[in-house]
């Protein structure tokens, strides 16, 4: 399944990692372009790689309008 494209402002601020997964759910219900999942939130120095972007100790992967998340 191809990646949701995102653009987030750098303005945008998260306290967690539930606040991130909603930051990324409100982007993914506005945005309807498909290719690699790209997401910048700040200097948090978010990581893109083919399985999704760590954010602290969790990995962020889209699929569809869903976000699934776990520890590394």
């Amino acid at each position: 399944m191809a990646w949701k494209r995102f653009d987030i402002l750098d303005h945008v601020k998260c306290e967690g990692i539930n606040d991130f997964i909603e930051v990324i759910s409100q982007a993914m219900e506005r945005s309807a372009d498909v290719g690699v999942l790209a997401i910048r939130i700040g200097k948090m120095g978010l990581i893109n790689s083919r399985y999704g972007f760590v954010f602290g100790d969790y990995v962020i992967r889209g699929v569809g309008l869903r976000i699934r998340h776990w520890k590394l």
